[in-house]
């Protein structure tokens, strides 16, 4: 039974690193098994299907980040303070595990053909749980619920768009440029949305 929970996890890492970096149409069960070397019969075996092997990594990433949201949730801070430091957290996730910042931007950009066959969103619940915090802590605003997950949204894009583009911006203005930039950017996006002290 462990050797199998083992296989199970390590198809699921495979496959997230090969869906991060081709895409969803860019990989096949094929591919991921040769990876391991093993059968495709043997991958179809642990989840049946490329779709279900899909849904595994994206429900992984989804887990990370609700971990992220649960590790601040109770603790003596404010709430201001927990939303500031899962946001931290979450940008420091996204520039560590390129993988999921990846994953996240290909889903969100590539997934036109398989969205009208989806059962479940693994992201949701997390996007609606950021949405009520930052209700929280922007009440003298009384933002809609619209209106607060489109911060939350342009939030985290931001954080995504910055974390995966570091190689190229790197390269494009030099490694010392984009230090200095990293140093702003967290504080820079917390003036930008307006989630200072109020």
């Amino acid at each position: 039974m462990k050797k199998d929970t083992n296989t199970k996890t390590a198809l699921i890492e495979v496959a997230h690193k090969l869906f991060a970096d081709r895409g969803y149409d860019g990989v096949s069960i094929a591919d991921i098994a040769g990876e391991l070397g093993i059968t495709k019969q043997a991958l179809l075996h642990h989840f049946g299907n490329k779709e279900k092997l899909y849904g595994k990594v994206l429900e992984g990433v989804s887990d990370r980040f609700g971990e992220i949201i649960q590790a601040h949730e109770g603790k003596g801070d404010t709430k201001r303070e927990q939303f500031f430091s899962i946001l931290h957290d979450l940008y420091e996730q996204m520039n560590t595990q390129k993988h999921d910042a990846r994953l996240i931007m290909r889903e969100l950009l590539e997934n036109q053909p398989r969205i009208e066959s989806k059962q479940k969103w693994y992201l949701r619940p997390f996007l609606e749980k950021l949405t009520e915090l930052i209700r929280e802590i922007t009440v003298k605003e009384q933002l809609s619920s619209a209106e607060a997950f489109t911060r939350i949204y342009q939030i985290l894009g931001a954080m995504n768009y910055f974390a995966i583009s570091d190689p190229t911006l790197k390269k494009m203005f030099g490694k010392q440029t984009y230090n200095d930039v990293e140093q702003l950017f967290f504080n820079q996006l917390k003036q930008m949305y307006a989630l200072d002290e109020q």
